[in-house]
């Protein structure tokens, strides 16, 4: 585990570098993404150094997190947050981008073994330490499935939509055994609002279901990102 404090538009810039030279360096590489605040500023250096170097990204693949049920094709669903902030501004071929569906989910898990692992996954973390969908009480060995969000979750995730009432209540999400498969993990954590959860994972020795995060803690290759108002519990 290496902890880096950094703001967030210097991590923004680092992350972004970073995934920009695995992608140079391993063309044809699978990338787990999220959504949410957290990497935006990544997307926007990833489009930046696209643009620049001539980055292509013609045969790299994308596994997302989670997605709202039943909102596949709405303007609030995360297909659209990835094409909107990456996926419409390089030249991937959204063939190759792919999101967990609540119909079969187990069959996320088995494509993603497909195309060989995920090289490099990033993860945010919600105020209750979800990583995913992954809610409180979620079992360590979980696979992708559909879950019921937290009213905590419901609220949090309210400032995109026009009202509360408008938030979906259903997400499909990689399970926290698929998100500790990946070989390189890259967690991200900005704000007061997150230190309770860095806390929590820092000081993790075995696995605490009240946060699921705390599954990070025995990852051979992770990497965390934290402002000083996240790390300011610790």
């Amino acid at each position: 585990m290496k902890v880096i404090i950094l703001n967030k538009e210097e991590v923004g810039r680092l992350v972004g570098r970073q995934i920009s030279d695995l992608v140079k360096a391993s063309p044809k590489c699978v990338l787990g993404l999220p959504t949410g605040d957290s990497p935006v500023g990544i997307y926007k250096e990833m489009v930046k150094l696209a643009n620049e170097e001539k980055i292509n990204y013609g045969e790299v693949v994308t596994f997302n997190l989670d997605e709202y049920v039943g909102r596949y094709n709405n303007e609030d669903s995360y297909r659209y947050f990835m094409d909107t902030n990456l996926f419409d501004l390089i030249n991937i071929n959204k063939e190759n981008t792919f999101f967990p569906r609540s119909k079969n989910p187990e069959k996320y898990d088995e494509l993603i073994a497909e195309h060989g692992g995920i090289d490099l996954q990033l993860v945010g973390v919600g105020n209750n330490g979800h990583i995913g969908f992954n809610e409180p009480g979620t079992s360590a060995d979980s696979k992708t499935h559909v879950t019921y969000l937290t009213a905590d979750t419901v609220l949090v995730n309210s400032r995109f939509f026009n009202d509360v009432s408008e938030v979906p209540n259903q997400a499909v999400t990689m399970g926290l055994s698929s998100i500790m498969r990946a070989k390189k993990i890259v967690f991200l954590a900005f704000g007061k609002a997150k230190a309770e959860a860095v806390k929590h994972l820092i000081n993790a020795t075995s696995y605490d279901n009240n946060w699921p995060l705390t599954i990070l803690f025995n990852h051979p290759d992770l990497t965390i990102y934290i402002d000083e108002d996240a790390a300011s519990l610790l």
